[in-house]
Order: structure tokens, then C-alpha cells, then sequence
């Protein structure tokens, strides 16, 4: 009985040993962690910046009206408002927005530091918040949509800057499948197309000319939804700011037409923006099309919605035929680039820059970390992506020639509007002159919000002169838009009169 107290003894002396070098390892980790996420805040301070209010040409922030301060490198201060913007760009068709969120010292407007549960630290010689214990996520575009609503989760943005570290916004859903790459875009494409002309075999789908009518009639010929769709590097990020501005005038004054934070609006990517991305364009439209659920999508919902202002703003690269789907009055807006320009924009963008995650890149080419592709090759990888023409004029059509045809005729449509990027100044002002809906809506100075490509270094610049210098390489860049080229002609020439001829919905 001794012998075994005494082991009892010994057992219980060596547990609680190593119970105690666990918890001073664990304590050493725990400070290891604090000082790397010190370090990266005050690397990274940069982030902090007056990014959303900005975009957004507004100063008001949630709790009143406060200056923002820009913190550079090497700089953090608790003393200032401050706005932690984090973007979200590209063609993936999430909104690629500035997203902000305030982060003060006021703890009338946010509540301080100490109740977040936030350890200071010095940097610069002045005190900073190092990593939360407490992380406290609020609302995106600070200061704006204010009568919205809640917003989904993977959608809420870190108060602290520490935090967006392991939670960018928006976070999760955006990172784990926002990009399909491009095998995934090819196989959508094809889908997609057949499936706008599927009772009608080697078809192109064809915009109503003169306009179509509705069990919902379009009053003063005002839409309810704004279709916009977006062809990717011809500006449609910026455009896509301009939507949300107008959707927050309209949403303000008159009601938000949907619930964010309800299925089946919480699984849509560009929030606020109906979702017409590869990722949701299928099931919004089958919602839109059997009018379920009823108490969002039936047709008297949507009529009595229309009748109180609300109104609907949808953005994605495959809204071509949704008007179809909806008993209310709809119109068709994209802009155009001129399409060689258009494709070396893409090109440095999607290849050289590896933009997007790396979305386009084939995973041996993030594994050597440069796409090795000459601009020829690219446009092979990306198959029938890299003709926008299917954008406007989907189906299965196999002689180029209809495409082209029905893709002029579409944009001539009553119920089509396009811009130019060469000149989307004038377009952005018929566009408030036109449709009452964006009077008012101001422009976007945030050149974040243009959606520019990084500027390349200088081997890269080196390389990509090298291939514009490379007769043989533009002039087939060249021939193969041919077919763009003669539809973004046709745009050209008929841009002001068909700005000018009466606007139809459909």
C-alpha cells in the first residue's frame, strides 16, 4: 500500500510537471503570436486608410461625422478616426468595392479599445492595438447603407486591422471559391450559352427590339431592374460602384427590395448587387423565373415593390436573358473597350500580374509563380472566354458570323444601353440623363475603384515590351478580334443615336 501511495505520489509530481513546462510553452507561443501580429500591424499599417468614404466621395461615418486620417507605413495612431479599407477587385464579380470599417478611439461611436479586449503596443513611440483577444465585426461600406439592414456574415469586416489578417473581407466566401479557374470558366461558358437558347437549337438569343411587355408596365419607361452586364477590363468595376450608389439613393429613400442576411440573398457574392456572377447566375435565375420564394420573387411582390420605388440592380458577366425571367419592367446596360486594348489589359491582369488569386494560372504555374504564356498562348488558354461577343449574343450557333450579327443587333436594342470606355464620361452623364433612377449619382474619385492592374516590375515591363514589339504577335492579336472589332465598330458608330432613340423595357 505504501509502495503504491508512493507511486501515486511520484505520478501526480510528474504531471503537474509537465503541466507546467506545457503552460509556460503555451504562454511563450501565446507571446510569440502577439509579437508576430504587433509586427505585422505595424508592417502593414498601411492598410489603414480612408478607402470606403472616399469611394463613396462622402466624409459621414457611423456615430457622426468625424475627419479620417490616412496612416502610412510605419505609422498607427488610436487618437483619429480611422478607416481600415480593404478591396475586393476584379472580375470574379464580387462587388470589388472598397469596403471600410471605422475604427476609433471614440467610444461614443465605436467603443474603445480596452472593451474589445485589445493589448496595446508601442510602435513608433506611439501606442498601438495589437492582436484582439475579443474580435468585434461590424457592418461593410461605413456610414452607408444605413437603413439596410444585416448584412451575412462572411460579409461583416473586423473592427481591429489585426483581425482582417485572418479574416479579409469579405471573408471565406470570396476565398474559397469566388474564382473558379479556367477550365471551370470554359465549362460555365459553354453551359451557360446553351442553356440561353436551349428550346431553340443552333439559335443566339435575341433582345426584344423594340422592348417587350410586362404584367408588371414600366411607368414613364423607368425599369425596376438594371442588368448590368459586365465585360471584364472595359471599366465594369467602376460601373459597378455607380450601381451600388444608385441602389443606396433608391434603397434609402424608398426601401431595399431584399433581405441580405435571408436565403437565398445571403449566398450572393456581390452584395448588394443581385448576383449574376458564375457562382449564382443559375439559381437567381430560377428563382426569378418560378417566382419562389413567393414573398421575394412572385410577381405581385415585384409589382408592389416596383409601385413603392424599390428597385433591383444586378451585376455579373452572364445576366444576358435574365430580363426574360421576370414579370417587371428590365433593361440591359454594359460597357465596351476597344477589344485589342481590352484583351492586353486582361492580359497583363489575369497572366503577367497573376490578379485574382492567380485564378487563370494552371497550378504549376503558381508552383514556378509566374504565368510563362506569350500573349498568343494566352488567349489559347482562355478559349471561349476570351470573345465577350458570347456575352452579349449567347447560343449555339456555330458560324461566328451569327454571333456577330445577333451581338449588334442586341446592343440596338430599345432595352440595351451601352458605354464606352473611351468615353465614359459622356456615357456615365446620358446614363443620369436617361434613367432617373441614377440622377444624382455622383462619380467615384477612388481610383482603386478603376480596377487597375499592379504595376509591373521591371523585368515583367521588360517582357511585356518585348512581345508588343513582336510584329507576328499583334497582328494575330489582331486577327483574332476580328469579329469584336466589327461589333465595338458598330457600338462606336451608333452610340450617340441610339442614346438618342426612345429607351424600351423588357
Amino acid at each position: 500500500g505504501t509502495l503504491r501511495r508512493t507511486h501515486r505520489a511520484v505520478r501526480a509530481v510528474s504531471i503537474e510537471r509537465t503541466e507546467h513546462h506545457q503552460t509556460r510553452a503555451m504562454r511563450a507561443e501565446t507571446r510569440r503570436a502577439e509579437r508576430e501580429r504587433a509586427t505585422l500591424l505595424a508592417n502593414d499599417a498601411s492598410v489603414i486608410a480612408s478607402a470606403s468614404s472616399a469611394s463613396f466621395g462622402a466624409r459621414d461615418v457611423e456615430g457622426g461625422s468625424a475627419p479620417m486620417t490616412r496612416v502610412g507605413r510605419g505609422q498607427a495612431r488610436t487618437n483619429a478616426t480611422t478607416v481600415v479599407g480593404s478591396f475586393v477587385g476584379g472580375a470574379c464579380a464580387v462587388l470589388a468595392m472598397a469596403y471600410g470599417v471605422v475604427l476609433s478611439s471614440n467610444a461614443s461611436a465605436r467603443g474603445s479599445s480596452a472593451a474589445l479586449g485589445v493589448a496595446s503596443v508601442e510602435v513608433n513611440g506611439g501606442a498601438v492595438d495589437a492582436a484582439p483577444s475579443v474580435v468585434e465585426f461590424v457592418k461593410p461600406f461605413a456610414g452607408h447603407f444605413k437603413s439596410i439592414g444585416d448584412w451575412p456574415e462572411e460579409y461583416m469586416v473586423p473592427v481591429h486591422p489585426a483581425a482582417a489578417l485572418g479574416k479579409w473581407h469579405p471573408a471565406g466566401r470570396l476565398g474559397s471559391w469566388a474564382h473558379p479557374n479556367q477550365q471551370e470558366i470554359n465549362t460555365f461558358i459553354n453551359d451557360w450559352s446553351a442553356k440561353s437558347v436551349a428550346e431553340m437549337p443552333h439559335a443566339t438569343y435575341t433582345v426584344p427590339p423594340s422592348g417587350k411587355a410586362k404584367a408588371v408596365r414600366a411607368v414613364n419607361g423607368t425599369p425596376m431592374f438594371y442588368n448590368f452586364v459586365h465585360v471584364p477590363k472595359a471599366g465594369g468595376t467602376y460601373f459597378s460602384v455607380l450601381m451600388s450608389h444608385a441602389m443606396e439613393k433608391s434603397g434609402e429613400r424608398h426601401g431595399y427590395p431584399y433581405p441580405m442576411n435571408a436565403a437565398p440573398f445571403n449566398s450572393w457574392i456581390t452584395l448588394p448587387l443581385v448576383d449574376l456572377s458564375q457562382n449564382n447566375v443559375m439559381k437567381t435565375a430560377e428563382h426569378y423565373r418560378t417566382r419562389e420564394p413567393a414573398q421575394y420573387f412572385a410577381t405581385e411582390t415585384l409589382r408592389t415593390q416596383y409601385a413603392a420605388g424599390k428597385r433591383l440592380f444586378g451585376k455579373g458577366q452572364y445576366g444576358m436573358g435574365m430580363c426574360d425571367d421576370m414579370e417587371v419592367p428590365c433593361v440591359y446596360l454594359t460597357v465596351l473597350r476597344d477589344p485589342v486594348e481590352r484583351y492586353l489589359s486582361h492580359y497583363k491582369y489575369s497572366c503577367l500580374n497573376g490578379a485574382e488569386g492567380r485564378a487563370q494560372w494552371l497550378d504549376e504555374w503558381k508552383k514556378q509563380g509566374a504565368c510563362p504564356l506569350d500573349p498568343i498562348e494566352f488567349m489559347d488558354h482562355l478559349g471561349p472566354n476570351l470573345d465577350w461577343i458570347v456575352q452579349i449574343a449567347p447560343g449555339t450557333a456555330t458560324d461566328p458570323a451569327v454571333h456577330v450579327a445577333k451581338a449588334k443587333a442586341n446592343l440596338g436594342s430599345a432595352c440595351f444601353r451601352y458605354l464606352l470606355m473611351e468615353q465614359y464620361q459622356d456615357g456615365l452623364n446620358k446614363m443620369r440623363s436617361t434613367f432617373s433612377d441614377f440622377e444624382g449619382v455622383h462619380d467615384v474619385t477612388d481610383p482603386h475603384m478603376m480596377n487597375p492592374s499592379k504595376p509591373m516590375s521591371a523585368d515583367t515591363k521588360a517582357r511585356y515590351d518585348k512581345y508588343m514589339a513582336n510584329a507576328t504577335i499583334m497582328e494575330t492579336i489582331v486577327a483574332r478580334h476580328k469579329h469584336m472589332k466589327e461589333v465595338y465598330d458598330y457600338a462606336v458608330a451608333h452610340y450617340e443615336s441610339h442614346w438618342a432613340s426612345p429607351i424600351a423595357t423588357c
